[in-house]
């Protein structure tokens, strides 16, 4: 039964540290493609004027 548990426990480990890392990757692709929307917005607006 303890066995079964552990790897239950590990199962579970490697999911969540999966999720969280393709969350961070996410959450950093967000980022940088909000970064490059942003620094195109700005130069064309500075083009412009």
């Amino acid at each position: 039964m303890e066995a079964v548990l552990t790897v239950l426990f590990l199962l579970v480990s490697v999911v969540a540290i999966d999720a969280i890392t393709y969350k961070a990757i996410d959450f950093k692709l967000i980022l940088d493609t909000t970064k490059k929307a942003l620094k195109s917005k700005f130069y064309t607006q500075k083009s412009h004027a």
